[in-house]
């Protein structure tokens, strides 16, 4: 009996130190701030996004600007495959100040939605809306209904509603959306707004 109290007792500090682990790795996630907060984070490590509005090489990477909310900051990386002006960039680092000038060092995996005239799937869209809220996309799926005001684009997991004149593609084709992504409040979701369409020809 006293060897199974003893057990039942270890088990539960295990258990209780693994929640204590799982919290304070939760609480010390890398945090998300604003590119005009940097200066308050200087030599933290923190996640930035932002528009590419420069890209220029430097020996061993690159350096991008990105601008967010009219601020503007740099963020210096190993290297992105295809990276345009127009992408969104999110990126993890730490913060330094160099010559008067924020930038983030970059440190592992970088995040990149293509900027508007580049195509995004349904999932990239519905993983990123609340960042490309207003935002010019260009959508690609599969019509799955059609209505007096537009049609439905689905991937089979993931729908998105685009609000477009007549005429509408026909159920099942596959199409490119263009418009600006908007939260739309009577409906509880994201809409394509004010879109045109193509066939995507594949």
């Amino acid at each position: 009996m006293e060897e199974r109290r003893w057990t039942l007792l270890l088990l539960a500090v295990s258990l209780g130190a693994v929640g204590l682990l799982v919290l304070l790795s939760a609480a010390s996630g890398t945090p998300r701030v604003d590119l005009s907060d940097l200066p308050l984070h200087e030599g933290r490590r923190v996640e930035v996004s932002g528009r590419v509005v420069d890209v220029r090489p430097l020996s061993g990477g690159l350096r991008v600007d990105l601008q967010e909310n009219g601020s503007r900051a740099r963020v210096l990386v190993e290297e992105v495959r295809d990276l345009r002006l127009g992408d969104l960039l999110t990126a993890r680092g730490r913060v330094q100040n160099y010559r008067g000038t924020w930038e983030v060092a970059a440190e592992g995996a970088l995040r990149t939605i293509p900027g508007p005239g580049r195509g995004l799937s349904l999932h990239q869209v519905a993983q990123e809306a609340p960042r490309l809220d207003g935002v010019g996309v260009r959508v690609q799926g599969t019509v799955a209904r059609n209505s007096s005001t537009g049609f439905t684009l689905s991937s089979g997991e993931v729908d998105l509603r685009v609000e477009t004149g007549a005429p509408h593609p026909a159920r099942g084709s596959r199409v490119w959306a263009d418009g600006v992504l908007r939260y739309n409040t009577s409906s509880l979701a994201y809409r394509l707004e004010g879109s045109r369409w193509e066939l995507s020809g594949d």
